[in-house]
């Protein structure tokens, strides 16, 4: 009988690995994108994202998302929403890339779920459904911008163009970006009481679990369209610039409504800084500093006496939802186009 032999453990051959890798990225996805009215944990969000830096790519989530059954099931297709988002955002490079592959897929979901009730997950996912595809429309078009809108290094963005017409064409792709945001942050807020809704509630995290990233999207198209409105306004005639003025200053108020809102919600400043715009907007003028973003986390403190805002449904972030708490889920995969409309 030969003597056992000391040696260094078998490394796990690269099949392995891959087979692991799939294994706990499908496991993450499965505890994100549940059937359960609460906010998705950002701890399953991580894990998504660091599987697609170690697989260089989104085709295992791809894979995943498409087992699951998002037609029928309203809760679940909610929260895949905003793990796309996350992913496209914060993933590899190369998810932004990848994820082209589906942009119809996404474009014949927005489709489904057009019809769906106002007011309900299914009319939110429609509308979260327009942000994915243009986020995915927008860093098509400008390659050089990363999906965080922001460069690791914390140096400014390198613009693929330098000429004044490529600055004009970005900040035109930024506006139509922005539009799509403001138009989801919105449609969320329609949907709370702002009486007796909470941000402590799971079923009110649930809906507004989208905010951190809208916020931190928001904040980043801020920063780079006020960079290419001064370029502009140093190259063009004031006048050529009316159009770009009224939107810029349109989303000011609309950023300056929501990030007041957000700010007072207890979930949405636990997970991200919320940026502060400045009293008044850039006039844009050679003379006019060019203002810089503060970020700086909220603070829980006594009521505000002003709200810049004369919208009252926004104006408290503790509510609970003006439609019933769970919606009827689909139970089959089988007519669900019949059960479509009753959903949500």
């Amino acid at each position: 009988m030969s003597a056992p032999t000391l040696g260094l453990a078998k490394k796990p051959s690269l099949t392995q690995e891959r087979e692991k890798l799939e294994r706990d990225q499908v496991e993450a996805i499965g505890k994100a994108v549940n059937n359960v009215e609460s906010a998705v944990k950002e701890k399953h969000i991580r894990s998504a994202i660091i599987g697609t830096w170690q697989e260089k790519g989104s085709s295992i989530f791809w894979n995943s998302l498409g087992r699951m059954p998002l037609p029928s099931q309203v809760i679940m297709c909610w929260k895949a929403m905003l793990v796309i988002h996350k992913l496209l955002r914060e993933g590899h490079p190369s998810v932004l890339k990848e994820s082209l592959k589906y942009k119809q897929m996404l474009k014949d979901m927005k489709e489904f779920w057009k019809h769906s009730t106002k007011g309900g997950y299914g009319w939110l996912i429609h509308t979260y459904l327009a942000v994915l595809i243009a986020k995915l429309d927008f860093h098509q078009k400008n390659e050089s911008i990363p999906g965080t809108l922001r460069n690791s290094d914390g140096g400014p963005i390198k613009y693929s163009g330098t000429d004044v017409n490529d600055y004009f064409e970005l900040a035109v792709d930024i506006f139509d970006y922005m539009d799509t945001l403001v138009d989801l942050e919105k449609r969320i807020f329609s949907t709370l009481d702002p009486f007796r809704a909470s941000s402590q509630l799971q079923a009110v995290q649930c809906r507004i679990c989208p905010f951190p990233v809208i916020v931190q999207e928001c904040g980043g198209l801020y920063d780079i369209v006020v960079d290419m409105m001064y370029k502009l306004h140093a190259s063009l005639p004031a006048d050529t610039l009316v159009g770009h003025r009224e939107r810029f200053y349109s989303h000011f108020a609309e950023l300056k409504k929501f990030f007041f809102d957000a700010g007072n919600m207890a979930y949405v400043k636990a997970l991200v800084p919320i940026p502060v715009l400045p009293q008044n907007p850039p006039s844009f003028t050679l003379s006019d500093p060019k203002p810089t973003l503060v970020r700086s986390a909220s603070f829980e403190g006594p009521p505000r006496k002003s709200v810049p805002t004369d919208d009252f449904k926004r104006q408290s972030l503790m509510e609970p939802l003006t439609v019933p708490m769970t919606e009827p889920l689909f139970q089959a995969d089988t007519q669900v186009q019949v059960q479509h409309d009753s959903l949500s």
